[in-house]
């Protein structure tokens, strides 16, 4: 009986840190828990939030997200930091979403995330970060947007701006072409085709619509696309240096606009592009300024 008891007691004696151990982990554990919250709900959240146009919460949620993850799902951790770099540019804060976008870069191996799973609008936002081939910069018709967003996408595809983004410098690939008469300059970089000039003189932006609507009615250069280019379009013509003339515009283009409209709106104003200051910025529709057409061959 009493070699029993010592037995007993030894046994007590050699498992006491073993039991210590065990209930220390699952401590921190419940404690790592309560704190950080799982991983991938943490992740939902964030990219809710992000949907939601509630970048701040989205920030907190992903900052969260990536903790947890970096001991969970190292897999999801690559979208954290996505979601998280997206949030970051919409809120202005550059050097913090590059720091990100980059950490994804290295996670997701250079791959773009998959439209099936992720919004149109990351995949369209990040596929300049993932890809040196063609990129999409948005070719759709798409709603307004304010300051913020403007200076965000600036900063995603690396576009220059005198004011917001200087040291852009985005790798355009042009080549000038003449097709059934019309000069065309052609972006091999975005696969988009731009009218070599613009409009004879500057007009409103519903008269820029207008007169591009006739160039389709006559099939110019074969095509009945051209449009009016979107925001992200028109601003990757800007150039960080004044290379035509006093225009920051790649010489490959006309010298005779100074600024062009873009589609896209800002409330009651629009988007223009101006080459002469090297900036974006906004009109009202009925002030005047000239139209560059462009096509999308995507």
């Amino acid at each position: 009986m009493n070699i029993t008891i010592k037995s007993i007691q030894k046994s007590v004696i050699l498992y006491i840190p073993v039991f210590l151990c065990v209930f220390a982990l699952n401590t921190y554990s419940n404690v790592f828990a309560e704190r950080f919250g799982g991983g991938t709900e943490r992740l939902k959240d964030g990219i809710e939030n992000y949907e939601n146009g509630k970048f701040n919460q989205a920030i907190y949620s992903l900052e969260m997200a990536k903790i947890a993850l970096s001991y969970s799902d190292k897999d999801k951790l690559w979208q954290a930091q996505l979601y998280l770099g997206a949030s970051y540019f919409l809120l202005g804060e550059d050097k913090a979403a590059r720091a990100e976008i980059n950490k994804a870069k290295d996670i997701f191996n250079n791959k773009l995330p998959d439209p099936r799973i992720h919004s149109p609008k990351i995949v369209r936002l990040f596929k300049k970060e993932f890809t040196a081939s063609v990129i999409d910069i948005s070719s759709n018709y798409r709603r307004g947007f304010g300051v913020q967003e403007a200076k965000a996408i600036l900063g995603v595809h690396n576009f220059y701006d005198a004011n917001w983004n200087k040291s852009g410098d985005f790798a355009n690939n042009f080549e000038a072409k003449v097709i059934k008469g019309v000069k065309v300059v052609i972006d091999h970089k975005t696969g988009l085709i731009w009218f070599q000039a613009s409009s004879a003189v500057p007009m409103r932006q519903q008269e820029a619509k207008q007169w591009v609507g006739d160039l389709n009615q006559r099939l110019c250069a074969g095509y009945n696309g051209w449009r009016l280019p979107t925001f992200e379009e028109a601003a990757s013509l800007l150039e960080p240096g004044k290379k035509n003339g006093n225009l920051h515009i790649d010489p490959v283009f006309d010298q005779k606009q100074k600024y062009i409209w873009t589609i896209t709106n800002k409330g009651r104003l629009a988007w223009i592009v101006d080459f002469y200051n090297g900036n974006v910025s906004v009109k009202k529709k009925y002030e005047r300024c000239y139209a560059r057409p462009v096509y999308s061959k995507k």
